[in-house]
C-alpha cells in the first residue's frame, strides 16, 4: 500500500486471490492476450484509492457512530481492547514482518507464507485460548475481548505484510484496518438485534478469533517449508533489530489508552478516546498523503520535507480549532450521551488532538530516521523517554485524565525532539519543525485555558 502501485487489472489480482496453478494461468494468458492499457490502469487506480479512502473512512467514521450509538462503558472496553491489540501484536511479533519485508524485496526470497503465520498464529492461538477461558471461567468482558482482539491484530499484522509484499493494494486496504472494521460489523449486528453489551461483544470478538487463529495455524501447516526451524532463525536476525523501532511506533501509536485502563474506569477512558476518534479528519489526511505520496515524501529535500510537514501540521491545528468550537452541537446533537462530560471533553480535546499532531510528526520524521540510519539511537531514547511518562503516570497520586493527557503530550514532544535532535547530528537540518513543536503544542495549550 505504502507507495507500492497497484499491478494488473484488478480483475486478475482478484483472481490471484483465488487457489489454484489452472486459475493463476489463465490470469497471466488474459494479461499476455490483452494487455494492459493507460484507461485500465487508470480504472485500476481509481478503484483502489476509492477501497483505501473507502475503508479508511468506514473505520475512522464507524467508531464515532459506535460512540454514539453505545454505553460509553461498552465504548470504552472496545477501544481498550483495540489499543492492547495494536501493541501486544507489534511486539509480540518479534518484528518478523519487517525482517519479512527485507528478505523478499530486497534479499529475493520467495516464499514468506509459512514465516508470517508462524509468528502471527503464536500470538493468535495462545490469546484465542486465553478468550476461550475467560469465557468459559466467567472472567471480566472486557478483559476477554481484550484477549480476542489481540487475536484479531495478529492476523492482521499477517494479512498485511503479506499484501504488500504481493503487491495486493486493494486486499491491504481492507486488511490494514481490520480489527477496527471487525469491532465495529460486530457491535452494528449487536446493536441492531439490540445485544449491543460488553459480554456479547466479547462472545461474538472470540468466535472470530478463533476463526482466524485456526486459518493462520492451516496456513502454517500448508506452508512449511523442509528446513523451516533454521529458516526462522535467520529471519529472526534480520527482525530483532527492527523490533526495537518498533516498539516505539507502537507505543505512540497506541496512544495513552492502555495505561488509561489501568488507572481510570471505562466511562473515562469512553471520553479520551471519542476525544481521539474525533480527530479522524487529521489522521486521514496523513493517511492519504503518505500513502499516494510516500516515494516522494520519502525522499524530499529537508527544506521541502519540513514545508510539507509543517504545513501538514498547520491544516491539523486549524482542525481541531475547528472541531473544538463546535464540541457543544456536535455532542448535543451527535454523542448525547456523553453531555454531562461536555466541560472535562471541551478542556481534554485540544490536548488530545496535540498528542495527534505529535504522532503524525513522529511518523513523519520515521522516514528521515529510516533513511539516515538513526533508528537505533532513536529506539533508545524513546524508550527511555516513555520509560519515564510510565513512572510518572504509575505515580501520579490523585492524577486526573487532563493531567495524564498532559504528561503524554510531553512525552510525545520530547521524543519528537529525540528525532530532530539525532537528524541534526546527521546533518540533517529540520529547524522549522522545531518551531513547530512548541507552536502547535501553544496554540492547543491555549485551547484548554479558554475552556477552563
Amino acid at each position: 500500500m505504502n507507495g507500492v502501485p497497484p499491478s494488473g487489472t484488478a480483475q486478475v489480482r482478484i483472481l490471484h486471490m483465488l487457489p489454484g496453478a489452472a486459475i493463476r494461468s489463465f490470469a497471466d494468458m488474459r494479461r499476455r492476450l490483452l494487455g494492459e492499457g493507460p484507461g485500465e490502469r487508470v480504472r485500476d487506480r481509481l478503484v483502489f484509492i476509492s477501497v483505501f479512502v473507502g475503508a479508511k473512512v468506514v473505520a475512522l467514521v464507524g467508531m464515532l457512530w459506535l460512540a454514539r450509538v453505545s454505553d460509553p462503558r461498552v465504548f470504552g472496553g472496545i477501544e481498550l481492547a483495540l489499543a492492547v491489540g495494536l501493541i501486544v501484536a507489534g511486539i509480540g511479533l518479534l518484528g518478523v514482518p519487517g525482517g519479512v519485508t527485507r528478505q523478499a524485496l530486497t534479499m529475493g526470497e520467495p516464499k514468506i507464507g509459512d514465516h508470517l503465520s508462524f509468528a502471527a498464529a503464536t500470538i493468535a492461538l495462545p490469546t484465542t485460548v486465553a478468550a476461550l477461558a475467560s469465557l468459559a471461567l466467567g472472567g471480566p468482558p472486557a478483559l476477554t475481548l481484550t484477549f480476542a482482539s489481540c487475536s484479531i491484530a495478529a492476523f492482521q499484522a499477517f494479512g498485511t505484510t503479506f499484501a504488500r509484499i504481493r503487491a495486493r493494494p486493494l486486499i491491504n486496504s481492507v486488511v490494514d484496518p481490520l480489527p477496527v472494521l471487525a469491532a465495529i460489523l460486530i457491535a452494528t449486528v449487536l446493536w441492531a438485534v439490540g445485544r449491543l453489551t460488553l459480554p456479547m461483544m466479547a462472545l461474538a470478538t472470540t468466535i472470530l478469533a478463533a476463526g482466524l487463529s485456526t486459518v493462520l495455524l492451516a496456513g502454517f501447516v500448508r506452508s512449511r517449508r523442509a528446513d523451516f526451524g533454521q529458516a526462522y532463525r535467520r529471519v529472526l536476525g534480520i527482525s530483532l533489530p527492527i523490533l526495537a523501532y518498533s516498539g516505539v511506533a507502537m507505543m505512540v501509536g497506541a496512544g495513552l489508552r492502555p495505561l488509561l485502563g489501568l488507572r481510570f474506569s471505562l466511562e473515562e477512558l469512553a471520553l479520551y478516546s471519542l476525544g481521539f476518534r474525533l480527530c479522524a479528519p487529521s489522521m486521514l489526511m496523513h493517511q492519504m498523503l503518505v500513502t499516494a505520496f510516500f516515494a516522494r515524501v520519502y525522499t524530499a529535500t529537508d527544506a521541502t520535507f519540513q514545508r510539507v510537514a509543517s504545513g501538514l501540521v498547520a491544516v491539523c491545528v486549524l482542525m481541531v480549532a475547528a472541531v473544538w468550537l463546535g464540541l457543544p452541537v456536535l455532542v448535543r446533537l451527535v454523542f448525547p450521551a456523553y453531555m454531562p462530560m461536555l466541560p472535562a471533553l471541551e478542556a481534554l480535546f485540544p490536548l488530545i488532538g496535540l498528542q495527534v499532531i505529535y504522532w503524525i510528526i513522529i511518523a513523519l520524521l520515521e522516514m528521515k530516521v529510516g533513511r539516515h540510519a538513526v533508528a537505533g539511537a532513536a529506539a533508545v531514547g524513546g524508550y527511555l523517554v516513555f520509560a519515564a511518562f510510565v513512572l510518572v503516570f504509575l505515580g501520579l497520586k490523585g492524577g486526573t485524565l487532563l493531567s495524564a493527557t498532559i504528561a503524554f503530550d510531553i512525552a510525545l514532544a520530547v521524543f519528537a525532539g529525540v528525532q530532530l535532535v539525532l537528524l541534526e547530528r546527521k546533518g540533517v537540518r529540520l529547524r522549522l519543525l522545531g518551531w513547530v513543536l512548541p507552536g502547535a503544542g501553544a496554540a492547543c495549550a491555549a485551547m484548554t485555558v479558554l475552556a477552563g
